[in-house]
């Protein structure tokens, strides 16, 4: 027996020699730890994620892109990261605040939440369907004085049932940045102000972007955009936005205008819309508490901008 058991061991170690010397080795499992700054993909199937969330959760996920698809979900991020969808067509995250079935922790169904002061970029995605009954903004809301980018997107249909910014809400008087570059707002709703954008405290940028049908439900500041922090517009069209102080926008600093009278007008409306060439407004340290209290320059731009622009 003593003989059997020894030869049974000495086949073995033969085998696996064997084994080693045609270049095969057993299958051990080792996990995979990817580089600081890695890209990682997102896809329904075939990527190293399924979902938006489990790629964040890796913090050397530097890079996420998002293959086309629907993705029922509400992240939360907490670290600097780019989000890339194949395009906004075919890549869509949608925050399940309407429809069946609802998200989990319904009424709060904000798409995206940013909670420290990280740089985020979004590109290439639409931003739908999310739903904030408790707080603020349905689709983006940004919690900390972050440097957030949305770039050729669309942020359609959500909603801040509560309170500001249906569309993405900025509340930090602390600073931060905002840009929104060549990217779509529409059907986006607030209980109160800023429809598709409320900000108060950070410097936002709008470049060659479309808001149209957003609104405020009760029909207050900014049917599209409210905004006290330092702001520029460019290239932009507004229309079919609601608001019955200011249905495109409603600013609450000072602001700078081109003043030449020669020089074609900054904001001119076609029909029910509204297309601003450009525009910039600067903080100012003692904003008026309304318009009458501002100077005269600055009434009758804010004038034109809150109560004039409306569709």
């Amino acid at each position: 027996m003593k003989h059997h058991t020894l030869f049974q061991r000495l086949a073995l170690v033969l085998v696996l020699m064997g084994s080693l010397a045609l270049g095969f080795a057993p299958s051990l499992s080792v996990p995979h730890v990817r580089a600081a700054g890695s890209t990682c993909t997102v896809a329904v199937s075939g990527g190293d994620y399924t979902t938006i969330q489990a790629a964040v959760n890796d913090a050397n996920c530097g890079t996420i892109n998002v293959a086309a698809g629907t993705y029922r979900e509400n992240v939360t991020i907490a670290r600097a990261v780019t989000i890339n969808g194949a395009n906004a067509s075919s890549t869509i995250v949608d925050g399940r605040g309407s429809g069946s079935p609802l998200c989990p922790t319904f009424p709060a169904c904000t798409v995206f939440i940013i909670s420290q002061p990280v740089a985020v970029t979004f590109s290439g995605l639409t931003i739908r369907n999310g739903t904030n009954g408790n707080g603020l903004a349905g689709g983006i809301n940004i919690q900390a004085a972050a440097n957030v980018t949305v770039q050729s997107s669309v942020v359609a249909n959500n909603l801040a049932a509560f309170f500001n910014g249906g569309g993405i809400n900025f509340t930090n008087a602390a600073g931060g940045t905002l840009t929104i570059s060549n990217s779509t707002f529409s059907g986006n709703n607030a209980n109160d102000k800023g429809g598709a954008i409320y900000n108060t405290g950070a410097t936002l940028t709008v470049l060659n972007s479309t808001f149209s049908a957003n609104g405020t439900m009760n029909s207050t500041e900014g049917g599209a955009i409210m905004t006290f922090g330092p702001t520029t517009i460019r290239n932009s069209t507004f229309s079919g936005n609601n608001g019955s102080n200011g249905g495109a926008m409603s600013i609450a600093s000072q602001v700078g205008l081109p003043r030449s009278s020669t020089a074609p007008s900054p904001i001119t409306r076609r029909g029910h819309t509204w297309v601003v060439r450009s525009m910039r407004m600067g903080r100012c340290s003692m904003c008026p508490a309304a318009p009458s209290q501002a100077t005269a320059p600055d009434k009758a731009v804010r004038s034109s901008l809150t109560s004039s622009m409306r569709p």
